[in-house]
């Protein structure tokens, strides 16, 4: 949690800190870290695309009747697609507040 409320440059850097660590939401102590918040920690449109075709990569395979598979050089499995599930769902419930 990020206490000094006045502190915007600090914060964000907190919060991009927390998000490489792989949180996706953060204790916020003033509203005035909410937007912030929101814009360090929404997954971008290119990585909601990005975990689209990883999902639907994953699928077929999986309908192949196969688990792992190379997807754009990266070996992926099912844990993976469970992730980028994860962050297309973080994207579409902050896109609907």
């Amino acid at each position: 949690m990020w206490q000094d409320v006045a502190d915007l440059e600090g914060f964000r850097k907190f919060a991009e800190d927390n998000r490489r660590l792989g949180y996706r939401g953060i204790v916020l102590t003033h509203p005035s870290h909410v937007a912030l918040a929101n814009e360090v920690l929404t997954p971008s449109p290119e990585k909601v695309d990005h975990c689209r075709r990883m999902i639907a990569a994953f699928r077929a395979a999986e309908a192949a009747g196969s688990g792992p598979v190379d997807f754009e050089g990266q070996h992926i499995d099912l844990a993976h697609a469970k992730r980028a599930e994860g962050i297309i769902e973080l994207a579409a419930a902050v896109a609907k507040n």
